[in-house]
């Protein structure tokens, strides 16, 4: 799974009452950084729209969530836009319980 599978969720898990996405991003920031910032902004619609028609429920069923976490991994170190873009996306969901949290998994 990738960033650049736009469509596809990456993983998915329960944790107590919150239903976690992962979004595994191991791109480089090397490549264009606005086609790197456009892949990242289309999964991480693909993945609210997911969460929006409960299309969980096919792995869930009825299981009710209280609250829902888009986890993203990333490869390597981003650079500070994207810092900010993520923190101002996470700010709008929080009114949906809905978040955004983020890290850097280098294999260094």
């Amino acid at each position: 799974m990738s960033v650049r599978e736009t469509g596809t969720i990456d993983a998915m898990a329960e944790n107590e009452d919150e239903l976690v996405l992962l979004i595994i991003d191991q791109v480089t920031w090397a490549m264009a950084q606005t086609e790197h910032l456009s892949l990242l902004q289309k999964k991480l619609n693909s993945y609210i729209r997911f969460i929006d028609s409960m299309g969980w429920r096919r792995q869930f069923g009825d299981r009710a969530f209280s609250s829902f976490l888009i986890q993203i991994e990333f490869r390597y170190q981003y650079p500070e836009y994207i810092k900010d873009f993520i923190n101002s996306a996470d700010g709008e969901l929080k009114k949906r319980n809905l978040r955004i949290e983020y890290n850097v998994r280098s294999r260094e």
